[in-house]
């Protein structure tokens, strides 16, 4: 009965009931069982949903940028979007492969396009793009954001402008914002060209850190998460 359940025993049947995305996700259990009496369109109470991110990984090349934000998008449900996705689908609709964009092929001359490799033929148009406008790209890269609550990362960020333009996005989207550098200790610091950059961070951004990538994936992408989650808890706090 519904006496009888009250008194502390388990109920017959519950249902299950899952809220919330990243940073955290809770669940909660309803009594279901029979004599258990809900009225109906009562709200149930629950904690208001986290804020979502946007993120962005900066550091040098071959850093774990990438690494990072593949282990956000596959554990964590981030969609990964990064600044150079509009050059890449550019030089995709002027005929560059798709696959001429994947790490290992990145560094081949393309003999159809006049001997350049994919990431001279990316670095070219990027500069023209940012003579054009310097957040001409930052721009579209914020058209091409899915939209709210996803929480988003960018593997790519170089630029100030890129920040400030992620910034706005993360306040239209009610979402906070972080950029984390990433550094691989005794690696290269990466080409001369100058994408090969790390941005200065403006003031309003709620997370501004680095992370140390001397483990595996799954160590860098765990250390990012703490990293969320330590700057929400913080957040909320306040």
């Amino acid at each position: 009965s519904a006496m009888s359940s009250r008194e502390g025993r388990r109920p017959s049947t519950s249902d299950r009931v899952s809220r919330g995305s990243f940073p955290y996700s809770y669940s909660m259990t309803i009594d279901t069982a029979p004599g258990v009496c809900r009225l109906p369109g009562m709200p149930l109470l629950e904690e208001p949903a986290p804020r979502p991110w946007v993120v962005l990984l900066t550091g040098h090349e071959h850093h774990g940028k990438t690494e990072a934000a593949r282990w956000l998008e596959r554990w964590e449900g981030f969609a990964r979007v990064s600044f150079a996705d509009p050059l890449r689908k550019s030089l995709v609709a002027l005929g560059v492969p798709v696959r001429a964009f994947e790490q290992d092929s990145k560094l081949e001359p393309l003999a159809t396009h006049g001997g350049k490799t994919p990431r001279e033929l990316m670095q070219g148009l990027g500069d023209w793009c940012r003579g054009v406008s310097p957040d001409l790209l930052s721009r579209a890269w914020d058209r091409g954001l899915p939209p709210p609550p996803a929480s988003v990362v960018a593997d790519d960020a170089r630029r100030e402008v890129e920040v400030e333009v992620a910034l706005g996005a993360a306040r239209r989207r009610g979402a906070r914002c972080a950029v984390i550098r990433v550094d691989r200790p005794g690696w290269p610091k990466g080409s001369d060209h100058g994408t090969n950059r790390i941005p200065a961070t403006p003031d309003g951004v709620d997370l501004d850190a680095s992370v140390t990538n001397d483990g595996s994936v799954a160590d860098l992408g765990r250390a990012v998460v703490a990293l969320l989650r330590a700057a929400a808890e913080t957040g909320d706090r306040s």
